[in-house]
């Protein structure tokens, strides 16, 4: 396997502050839709929330897959050490609190004690110690981190210790991170599964709902997990107090949008998963549905396959480059200008720390000749390009036949394949499988955990001895001048070398029925908290 490079309480907060994680703003969501509804009364529990989910997840397993399919499941499934709140804070979670050594390379974390897992056992520091490594090797975000790990070992019951070898500022938000996550299991589970996805039987985590039954390509069904023990604190998020009201959540596969939305409207579901965005003016209207537009969701990337084919020359992913448009791209894909946004930025707008649009000027500059020279100069051969994309999400065909226009115009052959999401997955690990695949990339929170960029963190295969260097100075550093003096280079390294092209920022539109209360519409699909009313 290539290696891949890759309420806090008031002391840890400072701790963070005086540490490279001091750059990490809190960046709200601007994720609009109706949440509780005072006038509805209190929470009711019992029942089934049946949801359609766009495509099936080829794993449970959140370590094992960055895909946002998976994790919209899993979170309800699985917790972490420490875990985002509603304002991409990190906090505590099964861990109680975390104290850092003066020269910053020793982390003392205690635990949550009387925490169960859903098999019934103890959670305690061995499922940390083993549910860590296991990150480490198969997380690209984990990789990365572990990088710079020496050791992870249990001090006791209730307590683990990781020392670092060099300085690595990030460690408690890339533990928190939502991709490719450090979630909690078992020791034996995680011993068992080693760098191997979790088999159904191994989905066993500590969160407020339980795997109960699964049938590939149908359903996947979750039930209240009674044992599971609750923080108090509101925070929102991944973080804090998480209610069960609901016996179960049954999850439908459901590929065609419109059965989606149609299904919510008659009552056959309660919550739909991306409906296309272009319907966001025909679900305004119906009076047993509410819209919910997540924002930031994520944006429209192209990933190159940088390993074989044409893409390993970098002069034909810039002339690729060249050749696109990021505002026909948004435009073909979502329709809605109040649904898409143009945005240069490795990170998002609402990450005012992390936001930089220093060295980006080569985003949405599109120039026909430029590219044409590049093609030319870069000695394409002519062997069409096989650009993988799915019609699951329907945003990512739309955006795939817009991109291979522009790359038509410019002189490349394109051979648009379509595939099940389920499968593209797995075809884009494949070298000699595809030249480019589209995708999008969600927030994420550290360049150290954004998996596109690390050099061989994700498909794609990256390499950059340029990234690598500005990796290995972003961690040591606690100085923000530096920091956003790095990110600009980070900009600049991403659009010269080219390993994906940016485009367009989405906005997702889910859909429910009017009865559901208490939704929070934070990023993903998260149902703790939530309950429906009777008609």
């Amino acid at each position: 396997m290539p290696r891949l490079r890759r309420r806090l309480s008031r002391t840890i907060m400072v701790l963070l502050a005086v540490g490279s994680m001091g750059l990490l703003a809190a960046c709200g969501s601007a994720s609009t839709g109706t949440a509780q509804n005072s006038a509805a009364g209190p929470p009711v529990k019992g029942g089934t929330l049946k949801i359609a989910l766009n495509a099936d997840p080829a794993t449970l397993d959140w370590t094992s897959t960055s895909a946002v399919v998976t994790r919209a499941v899993s979170w309800n499934i699985f917790e972490q050490l420490f875990a985002l709140d509603k304002n991409y804070v990190e906090r505590p979670m099964l861990a109680q609190s975390a104290k850092v050594s003066p020269d910053k390379l020793t982390y003392t974390i205690k635990l949550r004690t009387g925490v169960k897992f859903q098999d019934g056992s103890d959670f305690d520091s061995a499922d940390v110690v083993a549910s860590l490594e296991r990150w480490g090797k198969v997380s690209g975000t984990g990789v990365e981190t572990f990088q710079h790990v020496k050791s992870v070992t249990a001090e006791g019951p209730d307590t683990v210790q990781i020392k670092l070898k060099s300085l690595f500022g990030p460690l408690l938000i890339d533990l928190a991170d939502v991709r490719q996550a450090a979630i909690m299991l078992p020791s034996a589970i995680a011993n068992a599964a080693g760098v191997n996805a979790l088999e159904d039987k191994q989905i066993i985590g500590t969160g407020p709902y339980e795997l109960e039954s699964r049938t590939p390509g149908s359903s996947i069904v979750l039930k209240r997990f009674d044992q599971y023990k609750s923080l108090t604190e509101n925070w929102g998020g991944l973080a804090g107090a998480k209610a069960a009201y609901f016996d179960k959540l049954d999850y439908q596969i459901v590929t065609d949008p419109q059965v989606r939305i149609n299904g919510v409207q008659t009552g056959e579901y309660q919550f739909a998963v991306n409906v296309p965005q272009d319907n966001y003016d025909q679900v305004k209207t119906m009076p047993t549905v509410q819209p919910f537009i997540v924002d930031p969701y994520a944006f429209l990337a192209f990933v190159f396959n940088k390993q074989s084919g044409p893409f390993n020359n970098v002069l034909l992913r810039q002339a690729a480059q060249y050749a696109s448009n990021p505002s026909e791209i948004g435009a073909a894909a979502v329709g809605n200008k109040a649904l898409y946004s143009l945005d240069g930025s490795i990170f998002f707008p609402q990450q005012a720390a992390l936001h930089t649009l220093t060295g980006t000027s080569l985003y949405n500059d599109q120039n026909i000749a430029k590219a044409k020279q590049l093609v030319t100069q870069g000695g394409y051969d002519g062997k069409p390009i096989r650009l993988l994309t799915t019609k699951d999400y329907p945003e990512f065909y739309n955006a795939t036949v817009a991109l291979s226009s522009e790359l038509e115009a410019v002189g490349f052959k394109v051979d648009i394949q379509v595939y099940d999401w389920p499968t593209l997955l797995q075809r884009r690990d494949i070298a000699s499988d595809y030249d480019i695949f589209v995708t999008t990339s969600s927030p994420s929170f550290d360049p150290t955990s954004m998996l596109w960029m690390i050099p061989g963190g994700w498909s794609g295969f990256y390499t950059s001895p340029k990234m690598d260097s500005l990796l290995a100075q972003w961690v040591k550093t606690s100085d923000p001048a530096v920091k956003t003096d790095l990110l600009g280079q980070m900009n600049e390294t991403v659009y010269t070398e080219v390993p994906e092209i940016k485009s367009a920022t989405l906005s997702a539109l889910y859909v429910a029925s009017k009865n559901l209360q208490g939704y929070p519409n934070w990023m993903d699909t998260t149902f703790w908290n939530a309950w429906m009313t009777k008609n």
